[in-house]
């Protein structure tokens, strides 16, 4: 923790700027508005308000949504080494740490939310950590499924991910268009990552149904199956909202998504040896595209083409292409694709310092801990309520 109360200390020292002065202004003004009508989460609420009373109060809300992240990371990372680029079939405490994990990402997803109301320090920012943390996390809980099934690293199962990006992205979408975020009675912040959840422990338990059969298929082709029918229901729903809000000039956010998608398919197209970083920039890109999404809902701007992190699948997929047309390419695709990795990484880090420094300073706040303001005021409210309750009636 002393470590990353210093790296936040070096970012307010920061003087670079990405905001104008009116997305200032309306993160000032900003108001979260939206809904979650998950029968989950219905289970959940007891249980979150019992552990959020047990939480430090002056423990930052963002410094809950960041071990959250570590989590879900942790599973990803042990998944992807004991399962050698996801063919090996993963030992039984290997998958159920990584349910373990996977279900403390969710909670913790929750808890933060709860906490910040608790500690009366809801922020713009907190929405954008929480929702940008998500979008990296989607990478992760899609290595861990992949790794579960043992899927392999082949042209068709680099696009799993998707599965989990599309709807994830759309919400977001349709959030930038009406102004509020409503999630069904099952969605896939609840119901979705409980059933990736589950699907770990009963692996654990009998990973032998990854062999198994169902009317002809493998119940791994089923699951895929499965989820590539509720992916697109999940965006033809948000679709048809923002259709009808903003016509089809509404769709135009979803293009730098839909080349990333594109470019994808055309760079691992036929290949027989798909390099695993393939993933991993992936997950970069859709990072910081669901990032810059959120923000621009945050300070009512329009959605930039973000076509700067792009340029690697655009020169991925002109170098795959040269390749299949027989032709000599000055360097080969594993080679590029890591390098591209870096590019990426090094933006992004540089980026969301940049920005988190610039959200924090405007809003006066800290990233990973609380204001001396905001203690006091917590600290004085709980000892006013603690005089309230004990004085007699």
């Amino acid at each position: 923790l002393q470590f990353l109360y210093f790296i936040e200390h070096c970012m307010m020292s920061s003087c670079i700027t990405l905001l104008n002065d009116d997305q200032r202004k309306q993160l000032w003004n900003y108001e979260y508005a939206g809904s979650d009508a998950s029968l989950l989460l219905r289970v959940y609420k007891p249980i979150l308000e019992w552990t959020v009373e047990r939480v430090p109060l002056t423990m930052s809300p963002n410094l809950i949504t960041l071990m959250g992240f570590i989590a879900v990371n942790s599973a990803a990372a042990v998944s992807m080494v004991y399962s050698s680029g996801f063919e090996l079939e993963l030992q039984s405490w290997v998958l159920l740490f990584s349910g373990v994990m996977i279900w403390l990402y969710q909670m913790l997803d929750n808890l933060d939310g709860k906490q910040a109301r608790r500690t009366q320090s809801s922020s713009a920012f907190g929405e954008l950590f929480d929702h940008g943390v998500d979008t990296y996390a989607a990478t992760s809980a899609s290595i861990c499924f992949m790794a579960a099934l043992r899927l392999g690293v082949t042209s068709n199962s680099i696009l799993i991910p998707f599965l989990v990006y599309f709807p994830f992205f759309c919400a977001t979408w349709e959030q930038f268009h009406v102004g509020r975020m409503d999630l069904g009675i099952i969605n896939g912040a609840m119901e979705g990552i409980f059933s990736l959840v589950l699907v770990h422990l009963f692996l654990s338990y009998d990973s032998s149904v990854i062999h198994a059969s169902a009317m002809g298929y493998k119940c791994t082709t089923l699951l895929v199956f499965m989820g590539i029918v509720l992916c697109t229901l999940c965006v033809l729903s948000n679709a048809m909202v923002v259709l009808k809000k903003a016509g089809l000039s509404g769709l135009k956010e979803l293009i730098p998504l839909m080349i990333m998608f594109g470019c994808t398919i055309i760079a691992t197209y036929d290949d027989p040896a798909v390099d695993i970083g393939i993933i991993f920039l992936n997950g970069l890109v859709f990072g910081h595209l669901g990032t810059v999404l959120t923000l621009n809902h945050l300070t009512r701007v329009p959605y930039p083409p973000c076509f700067f992190v792009l340029l690697p699948h655009f020169l991925l997929s002109l170098n795959r292409l040269t390749i299949l047309l027989g032709c000599v390419t000055v360097i080969s695709q594993p080679v590029l694709v890591w390098i591209s990795i870096s590019v990426v990484a090094v933006h992004t880090i540089v980026y969301k310092a940049i920005l988190i420094t610039d959200i924090t300073t405007t809003l006066s706040i800290n990233f990973l801990s609380l204001t001396e303001r905001q203690k006091n005021n917590i600290l004085g409210t709980s000892g006013s309520n603690c005089e309230r309750s004990t004085s007699p009636a």
